[in-house]
């Protein structure tokens, strides 16, 4: 018997359901929520969303050869029973979670799970990268990071599969309770704690209480929990987790990192030192805050059993990932795309970066709105003005909603901005701008769709 594949018995422990079948089902490893990509013999399970209904979608499944179909109509399941086996759930949605947790056990590969307020992506594909060089590594791809994502990279994981590294996303309480519960992780960490989604996280200690529940799953299990203890919320919890394996700039730490050295074209120069291991590294990735990515996923790497030489040849391989502080270099400027998402603390840190840029003038910053802030939103967006200022931005263009509060706070303080009322304007606005000397940010939400000014600009390149 394959246990690496799903049988009858394992549906029974799905909670509250009835199984319809004419024949035992036949074992498969596939589970799918798309029709459109079922492969023969798979489970399709017909999720319901606010706007879909996955059950309107069952003849196309069987269509294409599904051998078991899971639903919540019990209409459904008395009319399908004869054509196919059937598993009746009150919750089509909490089936598939139980079925991805089933499926988190049967396989042997050890779950690395991390969540954060910014970098968990970056730091995502940097452990991927550099974990490739020992392991068979599977991770979360695009944004599949919530109460479906996650499920769904733990049921596509390959039977071979050594490490499993997921990212969890979170805007709103339990949520990565529940994600969590569903990877049980052997090793946790949070990025940081940020000023994100503070429209139902309300405040920083909000966030920390929901992203802190993935570290409390992995210390239930018994697993190893990791702490960035240059974050001031993540130290001020360190007595929860007291075998935690702590890492920061401050010596008394596990793993010491700096990154305050520059090589000869500016490039920061990345130390990571502790339990008889160390590692000096140039960074390929830019800004700051990727500097302590890349320190974060190598500690990490470090405590699951990497040495140096596999930590150095995953490093050299690491690219950017597209719209997150991506630099590209034109003629006569520099376009940095940042538009991924955006939140207070990721808005400073590439504001900064290009105001440390000394092979351009000209600092231009293209910024939209920061979203999911709640009551924060226009104090945030005002204190944004000040970043500006601070770092000596020359060139301030806005656009959306909430920058006008950016913008109001700028003419106060007698400093240069324009706002843009419109998408078309800010881009008569770019065909027309002597870009010449320039390194250009564009960053925003991910809502604004900033990518297609960094697009646009790009483009006139051509």
């Amino acid at each position: 018997m394959n246990k690496f594949a799903f049988h009858i018995d394992d549906f029974k422990k799905v909670n509250s359901s009835s199984i319809y079948s004419e024949d035992l089902y036949i074992p498969t490893e596939k589970v799918s929520t798309d029709s459109r990509s079922l492969e023969q013999g798979s489970i399709y399970c017909a999720l319901k969303g606010d706007k879909f209904d996955g059950h309107t979608f069952i003849d196309s499944a069987l269509e294409r050869g599904a051998g078991l179909i899971v639903i919540s109509d019990k209409i459904l399941a008395e009319k399908y029973f004869s054509r196919t086996s059937v598993l009746l759930v009150p919750d089509t949605q909490i089936a598939y979670g139980e079925l991805a947790r089933i499926r988190r056990r049967k396989i042997n590969a050890r779950v690395l799970s991390l969540t954060g307020s910014s970098g968990k992506t970056t730091v995502k594909e940097i452990l991927a990268t550099i974990f490739a060089e020992k392991f068979k590594v599977f991770s979360t791809s695009k944004n599949n990071n919530n109460h479906i994502g996650v499920p769904l990279t733990i049921l596509s994981a390959p039977q071979a599969t050594e490490y499993l590294i997921l990212e969890h996303g979170t805007n709103h309480f339990d949520e990565i309770r529940y994600s969590a519960s569903i990877a049980e992780p052997d090793f946790a960490f949070i990025t940081n704690i940020g000023d994100s989604h503070l429209e139902y996280l309300i405040d920083r200690e909000g966030v920390y209480r929901e992203k802190s529940e993935l570290l409390n799953t992995a210390k239930v299990r018994g697993g190893k929990v990791m702490l960035y203890m240059d974050d001031p919320i993540i130290a001020r919890h360190a007595s929860d987790f007291p075998n935690a394996v702590r890492y920061g700039t401050d010596p008394s730490n596990d793993y010491v990192i700096s990154f305050n050295e520059h090589d000869t074209e500016g490039n920061p120069v990345l130390n990571i030192i502790g339990n008889g291991q160390s590692i000096k590294l140039t960074a390929s990735l830019l800004g700051k805050a990727n500097s302590i990515n890349i320190c974060t996923a190598v500690a990490a790497a470090f405590v699951c059993g990497l040495n140096e030489e596999e930590i150095r040849r995953g490093v050299k391989k690491l690219v950017s990932v597209p719209g997150r502080l991506t630099k590209t270099q034109f003629s006569d400027f520099c376009l940095v795309d940042d538009w991924y998402n955006a939140n207070p603390s990721s808005m400073e840190n590439a504001i900064e970066f290009i105001s440390g840029n000394k092979s351009c003038k000209n600092k231009v910053a293209i910024l939209g709105d920061m979203y999911e802030l709640g009551d924060k939103t226009k104090d945030f967006h005002r204190h944004l003005a000040q970043i500006l200022i601070k770092y000596k931005i020359n060139t301030i263009l806005l656009i959306g909603e909430h920058t006008r509060f950016t913008q109001d706070e700028l003419i106060k303080n007698n400093y240069s901005s324009l706002y843009f009322e419109k998408r078309e304007d800010l881009k008569v606005y770019l065909s027309e701008f002597d870009k010449s000397d320039s390194i250009i940010l564009v960053k925003g939400s991910r809502g604004m769709k900033m990518e297609e000014f960094a697009t646009f600009i790009s483009q006139m390149e051509k």
